[in-house]
């Protein structure tokens, strides 16, 4: 289930399939969506699970950089991961500063 949630009004909703709608308004957040299913494995099915190969890029990827329109506590989140500053430390700062912080 994809569930959003208002940032204005901390409302949730969820649906079952991921809404365009929400998606594209800046007050929603999207907080919670289902786990990609796993490999189906077997001899005719696919790789066993010994054989698959764990890429270090999978590991490293850097989280997808918010929208501008994005509220403030979703670039703190994305400014604590990405950078050496710590959440709190970016609570400090103004939407703009996060988001200059980012383009550095």
């Amino acid at each position: 289930m994809y569930v959003y949630r208002n940032s204005n009004t901390g409302d949730e909703v969820g649906y079952e399939r991921r809404s365009a709608r929400l998606d594209n308004l800046p007050n929603w957040v999207l907080v919670s969506s289902p786990a990609d299913p796993p490999p189906v494995v077997g001899p005719d099915r696919g790789p066993a699970m010994e054989d698959m190969v764990s890429t270090p890029d999978a590991l490293t990827a850097q989280p997808e950089r918010p929208k501008q329109s994005d509220d403030k506590a979703t670039w703190i989140a994305y400014i604590a991961s990405t950078t050496d500053l710590s959440e709190a430390e970016a609570k400090d700062l103004t939407k703009a500063e996060l988001i200059a912080q980012a383009d550095e």
